[in-house]
């Protein structure tokens, strides 16, 4: 008992706090619905009343007004119709245009939230199918229904049962037996509905994916060089009978629950229309009282039916709602710390006995790393595929927290300090960067508030500016072709030229280069690093390269290999220890030089 009690507690709480949501994000949405819920609950009584006021005039009145009365009758009940008919439209035309404005802005809410969760969630699959499920806000729509529905319908309910007391007993008990074999069944829909919500969401997930490949301009070259338009199609057909075996699964328990209501249904009012029309033979009943007590039960049983439907219609939207709460109560990245740094100009970081393993998973990444980095360092981290490089730098740019040991920032613990305030002293080039669809310049400035002079500087640093100029609206041009026919798209070694230019352009004091010039030709990374080290003087600079002809440049280098640093120092200090990994790494990228 106490556990249906709580049940229900959170339920209510549930829709108490959607309720609050809705109404922060779209009032109208429910301004709009209080005049439909009247009106709704005053509608089923003109076709309940009028009928049978007509009928038992035209059956027993003999007034010589007989004609006027029945013409007046069918005008009232004419003209209410009329006006009702004319305002659900209108309400229901609002609420539609409040609820697409409230959808929005819940994308929107879903996508800011996204944007500020920890990194880690990110990356985690069940957040990404919670995601996927929540992306849909049907179920809010399908609870301020619900509702309306209760109110109104109960509004309903209590007017037809006054009519229906001159019905004996057992006609209340059948109504009564009906509506609840109705609810047992729509429970267990939405019960099926649930859980289909669930299961589909991975499905969904991988229609998105396959889609984007197929029709992504991204993927067109190598579909078509690799000829990969059956293997696609393929994976497709394979991914699509597997959802349709398992949405016909879902389909025939769905009919089956159809049937059995379907059957109840039918069988009562047959017998409800057996019972009246005996009590009109044995002149009890008045054919109009015939006629509104039919539609009386009749409308009484779908009211109740409607009631016990939206009630189990809320239970089902808790489990959405649950969802959603849990979603919104995901840690958002930027609200962690509160330490001030704004007046940072002189910093050291400091690992210290730093070990981490990513969440899921028990196979530790870096393991007891300990290392400092200075304000003007120009550090280089080297190593093997798999050994740590790139989850070093997430640790330092707090994408993840460290399981073990601590990173510092001049002794403060860095999960402690203000997270905008702590992310404002870098720039990154990772080896998997994006560009965005929009211009040249906003790719460049991360903004639409483009500070031209300072583009145009950090693009001549990194020879790009004569490509920028010779584009037809220079650093107006649109990338890409997703959003402008007139879009272009940049060459590889382009697009990491640019992105090195946005990395400069934040005017950090710590660039962070993840393989920076992975698609430059060796004149154009000779250029590069030339730049950087003749024109960053004043920055903190971290490199992580498998080519190590930056490492010359560079006043410290952490070589990583399994997880660990094996080895640091100048590129001169660890060149004479033969045999080391270092030595051995930079001596065979030579021979293809010499």
């Amino acid at each position: 008992m106490q556990q249906v009690i709580s049940s229900m507690a959170k339920k209510r709480k549930n829709i108490d706090y959607i309720l609050r949501y809705v109404w922060k994000t779209e009032k109208k949405y429910v301004l709009y619905g209080i005049p439909k819920i009247v009106l709704d609950a005053i509608r089923p009584f003109v076709m309940v009343i009028f009928p049978k006021i007509i009928i038992d005039k035209l059956m027993y009145s003999d007034s010589k007004s007989l004609a006027e009365d029945v013409m007046l009758v069918i005008l009232l009940m004419t003209s209410i119709n009329m006006i009702m008919s004319m305002l659900l439209p209108v309400f229901n035309n609002c609420m539609t245009n409040a609820f697409n404005s409230f959808t929005c802005k819940h994308t929107l809410n879903i996508a800011k939230k996204i944007m500020s969760l920890e990194y880690k969630n990110v990356e985690d699959p069940k957040v990404l199918d919670l995601f996927q499920r929540s992306k849909n806000v049907d179920y809010c729509e399908e609870m301020f229904t619900a509702i309306a529905n209760i109110i109104s319908n109960v509004i309903t309910s209590i007017g037809l049962v006054a009519i229906l007391l001159q019905l004996q007993i057992g006609v209340i008990f059948v109504i009564a037996f009906v509506v609840l074999v109705n609810v047992l069944c729509n429970k267990k829909t939405q019960q099926y509905n649930y859980r289909w919500h669930v299961d589909a969401a991975p499905y969904n997930r991988t229609a998105e994916y396959l889609m984007s490949v197929m029709h992504g301009f991204e993927y067109g070259k190598e579909i078509r060089i690799y000829n990969l338009e059956d293997y696609l199609s393929k994976k497709y057909e394979t991914f699509s009978n597997k959802y349709l075996r398992a949405l016909f699964s879902i389909t025939i328990k769905f009919l089956k629950l159809n049937l059995i209501t379907s059957l109840i249904n039918v069988l009562q009012e047959g017998a409800l229309y057996a019972y009246l029309a005996f009590r009109v033979i044995k002149s009890k009943l008045t054919i109009g009282s015939f006629t509104m007590l039919l539609t009386s039960v009749k409308s009484l049983t779908e009211c109740l039916i409607s009631i016990s439907g939206s009630i189990v219609s809320l239970a089902k939207c808790s489990y959405y709602i649950d969802e959603f709460c849990h979603i919104m109560s995901l840690p958002e990245q930027k609200l962690l710390g509160k330490k001030d740094i704004s007046d940072c100009d002189e910093f050291v970081i400091e690992f210290k006995d730093v070990s981490f393993k990513y969440p899921n998973t028990e196979m530790y990444v870096l393991k007891n790393i300990n290392a400092k980095i200075n304000s003007k360092d120009k550090l280089s981290v080297v190593g093997t595929n798999g050994s740590g490089k790139t989850t070093f730098i997430k640790l330092i740019l707090r994408l993840y927290e460290p399981t073990s040991g601590v990173i510092l920032l001049n002794g403060v613990n860095i999960q402690e300090i203000d997270y905008n305030q702590y992310i404002k002293l870098f720039a990154s080039v990772f080896q998997d960067y994006k560009l965005f669809a929009y211009s040249v310049n906003e790719n460049i400035a991360m903004s639409e508030d483009v500070d031209e002079a300072l583009a145009e500087l950090v693009t001549k640093q990194t020879k790009l500016q004569d490509k920028i100029n010779s584009l037809p609206e220079k650093g107006n041009t649109i990338m890409y072709r997703f959003l402008d026919q007139k879009g272009i798209e940049l060459s590889g070694g382009e697009k990491q030229k640019l992105v090195i230019s946005r990395a400069l352009y934040k005017q950090t004091p710590i660039l962070i280069l993840d393989e920076p010039t992975a698609a430059l030709d060796p004149l154009m990374e000779y250029e590069i690093y030339k730049c950087i080290n003749e024109t960053i003087t004043d920055k903190c600079v971290v490199f992580i390269s498998h080519r190590l002809s930056i490492t010359k440049y560079c006043n410290n280098i952490l070589v990583f290999d399994m997880g660990r640093i094996i080895q640091q120092g100048t590129h001169e200090e660890l060149m004479k220890q033969e045999g080391k990994l270092y030595y051995e790494m930079y001596s065979k990228q030579a021979e293809f030089y010499e």
